[in-house]
């Protein structure tokens, strides 16, 4: 199963490829500054590696109540705990627009259908829970060999154990999201361009 590092990321980049908000203008009187900078809109950015890894929170609790692995990949990976969450998500922070909404939702879904990918029986996602609960195993990604005991293994060893996998995830999809930043400022830019038009315009009458 993917880890929460390449959960976190693919939901921080489906968020950050819905906005339109992450770069304002900037005011400076540096000629050779950038014309836009970073705003309040990278919090959606955040909430959307939030609502990625979300899901596995049914791992903690099924390690809390010593039932091992056999809860992970249920209610909390389906469909419709998806809409639930990313629609309460959008409600809280009043963002009652079609664009946010997809971006949560997209990060939320992002999780269960990542997981259903695998085909290992540590794998694999309830999409359809509550009304189906046999899980979904596409078989399209090869499970890792990471099979967490909390029952016998120390929280050190699981993470030096878990370590490799993560930074794996990270190097390979890091770069995604810093380049959809980089295409969402690049944007931004020329739309800033684009709009001073006019009034460069008027100045030079």
């Amino acid at each position: 199963m993917p880890m929460p590092v390449a959960h976190s990321l693919i939901g921080a980049s489906l968020v950050a490829l819905s906005r339109r908000d992450l770069f304002l203008p900037r005011i400076s009187s540096k000629p050779r500054s950038r014309a836009v900078q970073l705003r309040s809109g990278w919090t959606a950015v955040f909430w959307g590696a939030i609502l990625g890894a979300w899901p596995d929170l049914d791992l903690m609790l099924s390690w809390g109540l010593g039932w091992g692995v056999r809860i992970h990949g249920g209610y909390t990976h389906s469909i419709l705990f998806a809409l639930v969450v990313s629609t309460a998500l959008t409600l809280v922070r009043r963002e009652i627009a079609w664009r946010p909404y997809a971006g949560y939702l997209g990060a939320a879904l992002s999780h269960g259908l990542l997981d259903a990918m695998t085909k290992d029986l540590f794998g694999g996602a309830a999409l359809l829970s509550p009304w189906v609960e046999e899980k979904v195993r596409w078989g399209v990604l090869p499970n890792y060999a990471f099979y967490p005991n909390p029952a016998i293994q120390s929280w050190t060893s699981i993470a030096a154990e878990a370590w490799p996998y993560c930074r794996r995830e990270f190097l390979l999809l890091a770069p995604l999201l810093i380049v959809i930043l980089l295409v969402q400022c690049r944007r931004a830019e020329a739309s800033i361009r684009q709009a001073s038009l006019p009034v460069q315009k008027l100045a030079g009458l």
